[in-house]
Order: structure tokens, then C-alpha cells, then sequence
């Protein structure tokens, strides 16, 4: 049974981005070029560790802290190693980290 029209109507004062948090960000450029993969900051919550950290990702890989990319393994396969190498403790480090992997990916070699 559907719900009536009348209960999916916006509610006044702001509705449901009053209950909502943002966990995922992409890059402008990113979302608008609608380009795959695109790499996208994740807010992670774990058992494993301690309050909030950030993933950043691209398909099934995700960027750890010597700026490389490597697979990302189902949950009941991470170990903690691979939790403090592949989350960022804030949203801040977690963009530095893929500008410094970026830049390092556009720097010709000698």
C-alpha cells in the first residue's frame, strides 16, 4: 500500500535536512562532468576505532596515508592496520591527501 501524497509533501521550517547529516562529498567539477569513477570523501563510523574518520574513494579502492590507492576489502576483511592507513581523522586531511596524491599523479617524472 502507498502512503497518501499528502505525507510526502516538504514539511515547513526546513523538514528533512533537520534530521539529515551529510556523510559523502565529490568534487564539483566531478558531479558535474557525471565522469567514473569519480572520488568521493566519506564519513565513516566504526566499531573498529574511535568517533568519526574519512574515506576517500574511487570505485573499489580507496587512498591511504602514503598517498597510493589500494583495494578496499569488505568489512569483515579490514584489519586495523588497514584502518590507520586508509582513514583520515578529518575531512580537511582527507582532501589534502588526494590534492597530494593528485598532484603527484600530474608531476612528470625524471
Amino acid at each position: 500500500m502507498n502512503p497518501p501524497t499528502d505525507s510526502l509533501k516538504p514539511e515547513a521550517g526546513g523538514g528533512c535536512l533537520e534530521r539529515l547529516v551529510s556523510t559523502r562529498f565529490q568534487y564539483k567539477k566531478d558531479f558535474e562532468s557525471h565522469e567514473m569513477p569519480s572520488v568521493t570523501f566519506d564519513r565513516m563510523n566504526s566499531p573498529y576505532y574511535e568517533g568519526e574518520r574519512w574515506a576517500v574513494r574511487r570505485g573499489s579502492s580507496c587512498l591511504n596515508r602514503d598517498v597510493e590507492w589500494e583495494y578496499e576489502p569488505l568489512p569483515s576483511r579490514r584489519d586495523d592496520d588497514f584502518y590507520a592507513r586508509c582513514r583520515f581523522e578529518s575531512l580537511d586531511v582527507a582532501v589534502a591527501a588526494y590534492e597530494s596524491a593528485n598532484d603527484q599523479a600530474h608531476t612528470p617524472r625524471e
